[in-house]
């Protein structure tokens, strides 16, 4: 019996709960209702008292059955009657929102996005990494990659592979959108990984080393350049100047202010392995001092005189000059009376002149090309000839000589109408070469039959060979005059 109150307790304590719950939203949703409806009058009439004696049997049975339930709650001690709540007026509901329409349903994606490799290797490499970045025409697309005859795989770009085996290989790769569109046909790169070279054998062979062109011989420039190359390209090259430290230099190399004397320029070459020309070319050279500056230029003509000459009055139609001028080196010009102007040397000579008055002029010029314009001169006069003597008698002799070179003098010595006598003997070739004015000279034997000849030439004017014994034919030279070959045996 204890058990059984304790649960009708707890039956009622839940009802309590549930009454007082709905009360309460019954009253919440009266105070903010816009509107009497149908809900209002329901409440209301639940709230209204019964009034006995009227209404149905059911009323009447209702009316019976709340009473009995009024008493009961009354019957308990300490549990109280549960006081109807009052319901305040209800408000106006608002009016319903009105719905909106549905969106249109956008068509099916059934095209596949196109895929594009941006970079990559290609053509031949010897590398065995490679990386390939690519995209797809469509944003938001995946991709998967496959290399040679591998599986597609899933994977993002940049998509990078090493360790590759030597030979061809061909990367490929599709994107598949988010409609699930993947590209039929996939983009795709093919590049060949060859081998990589074996190292070349080791270079031990040194460059050979030689100079084209610089300063040779002997210069008065104080200034030298020289231009160098080596057998082999992308050789380095080191230079010194006489006994100087070898420096690292390039073609061409110059040098300034070298003293006077001798120069030697070295250069050696080294390639790209280190080795060094053993054998440095070299170019040796002599700076001289320079020549002293030229004088200055000369405007001074030289002074010219005669240093000997005929003067006054004579009757050689012969005359001879000597003359020089102060400055050395110079030349002459001369000329005889009113002629004109020759190059000539000291001494300068002249035959037979006319008689009368002569006048020699002689200009000396110097190396600048500095003429005399006071030339030097000397005049004199010729005069005529006295008549010569009568001739001596018949083999009178003027002069008596024993040799023929005496013979042929005194004969281009003697005066005109002279006799000259050689003395009896044997003599060789007698050769006379003289112009003389008439009558002429004679040469002759002084003792006839008794001086012999080895034949004769006779040349000039008015001379006369007489009494001789000839071993040799006696001649008259062409243009030769008034000869005359006299008593003679040949």
């Amino acid at each position: 019996m204890p058990a059984f109150r304790r649960g009708l307790r707890s039956k009622r304590a839940l009802f309590t709960l549930v009454a007082v719950l709905v009360t309460a939203l019954v009253a919440t949703t009266a105070s903010f209702a816009t509107a009497r409806g149908p809900l209002y009058g329901f409440l209301a009439k639940v709230n209204k008292p019964a009034h006995a004696g009227t209404g149905s049997k059911a009323r009447k049975g209702s009316v019976s059955k709340a009473s009995r339930v009024t008493r009961n709650r009354s019957s308990k001690r300490g549990r109280g009657n549960l006081i109807p709540l009052p319901l305040p007026l209800p408000l106006p509901l608002p009016s319903p929102a009105p719905t909106p329409e549905p969106a249109p349903t956008p068509p099916a994606d059934t095209t596949a996005p196109e895929t594009a490799i941006a970079a990559g290797p290609s053509g031949s490499t010897t590398a065995t990494g490679a990386s390939f970045s690519f995209g797809a025409s469509e944003s938001g697309s995946t991709f998967e990659c496959k290399l040679d005859a591998g599986s597609w795989a899933a994977c993002t770009s940049p998509k990078s592979y090493s360790g590759l085996s030597v030979g061809s290989h061909t990367f490929a790769v599709r994107a598949t959108d988010a409609a699930k569109n993947t590209d039929a046909s996939p983009a795709s790169r093919t590049w060949t990984v060859e081998a990589i070279p074996p190292p070349p054998p080791s270079d031990t062979t040194a460059p050979e080393t030689t100079i084209s062109s610089g300063t040779s011989g002997t210069t008065t420039s104080t200034s030298a350049s020289f231009s160098f190359g080596a057998s082999e390209s992308g050789a380095s090259f080191e230079c010194r100047l006489d006994g100087s430290s070898w420096s690292p230099c390039a073609s061409p190399k110059s040098y300034s202010g070298l003293a006077v004397g001798n120069h030697q320029f070295s250069v050696r070459a080294s390639d790209a392995a280190d080795n060094t020309d053993a054998s440095p070319a070299s170019r040796s050279w002599t700076v001289e001092a320079p020549a002293p500056p030229p004088p200055p230029a000369d405007t001074t003509a030289p002074e010219t005189s005669i240093a000997s000459g005929p003067s006054g009055s004579t009757t050689a139609t012969d005359a001879s000059f000597g003359f020089s001028a102060n400055e050395s080196g110079s030349s002459f010009a001369c000329r005889l009376d009113s002629g004109s102007w020759g190059s000539c040397a000291s001494p300068k000579s002249y035959a037979s002149l006319g008689v009368g008055s002569h006048t020699f002029s002689v200009r000396a010029t110097d190396a600048a090309g500095n003429t005399d314009s006071s030339p030097a001169a000397r005049s004199w006069t010729v005069e005529a000839a006295a008549p010569p003597p009568p001739p001596p008698p018949s083999g009178e002799c003027n002069s008596t000589v024993s040799s023929v070179s005496a013979a042929q003098s005194g004969v281009s010595s003697a005066a005109a109408g002279s006799v000259v006598c050689l003395a009896a003997g044997s003599y060789g070739k007698v050769t006379l070469s003289a112009s003389k004015a008439a009558p002429g000279v004679t040469l002759r034997a002084a003792s006839p039959g008794q001086t012999t000849i080895a034949g004769a030439s006779l040349s000039g004017s008015n001379l006369t060979l007489a009494r001789f014994i000839s071993t040799s034919s006696i001649s008259v030279q062409p243009g030769a005059s008034g000869m005359t070959i006299e008593r003679n045996r040949v």
